[in-house]
């Protein structure tokens, strides 16, 4: 998804974000919440406590990002493709 963002921080901080916001929700994908037990079976809520811990900071950052966004439309204007030669 391309995002047009005028402020130099603002687009810089949205490329590390997204980033961030990919790579953990990919490792979320691939079980990283995933824990075992004693006995080697899954702990089922420690895991469900993990996963929502993940999901919170992911639903966190889409929100400062929606943030940094709505700031720059507010502050800038909300660019067109043609605007902005994209």
């Amino acid at each position: 998804m391309s995002i047009n963002l005028t402020d130099p921080l603002f687009r810089q901080l949205y490329q590390r974000l997204a980033e961030d916001i990919d790579n953990r929700v990919n490792g979320l994908s691939q079980g990283s919440a995933l824990i075992l037990g004693d006995t080697g079976n899954i702990d089922a809520t420690a895991t469900a406590l993990k996963y929502q811990y993940h999901v919170a900071y992911i639903s966190a950052m889409q929100a400062i990002v929606g943030l940094m966004i709505e700031i720059d439309h507010d502050r800038y204007g909300k660019k067109t493709k043609e605007e902005t030669g994209d």
